[in-house]
C-alpha cells in the first residue's frame, strides 16, 4: 500500500514534466537546424565582404 500511493502521484507528475521537455527538445532541434542554415547563409554572404574589406 505504501508504495502504490507515491507511485500514483509520481507517475502523472513525471509525465507532465517529461512532455514539455520533449517538446522543448524538439523545438530546440528545429531551431538548431534553422539557425545552422541561417548562420551558413549569413557566413556565405558576409565572409566575402569581410575578406574584401581586409584586402583593401
Amino acid at each position: 500500500m505504501v508504495l502504490s500511493v507515491p507511485r500514483l502521484t509520481v507517475e502523472p507528475v513525471a509525465v507532465v514534466l517529461v512532455r514539455p521537455v520533449q517538446l522543448l527538445l524538439l523545438v530546440l532541434k528545429v531551431a538548431q537546424v534553422k539557425a545552422a542554415t541561417v548562420v551558413s547563409a549569413t557566413a556565405q554572404s558576409v565572409v566575402p565582404v569581410v575578406l574584401a574589406a581586409q584586402s583593401l
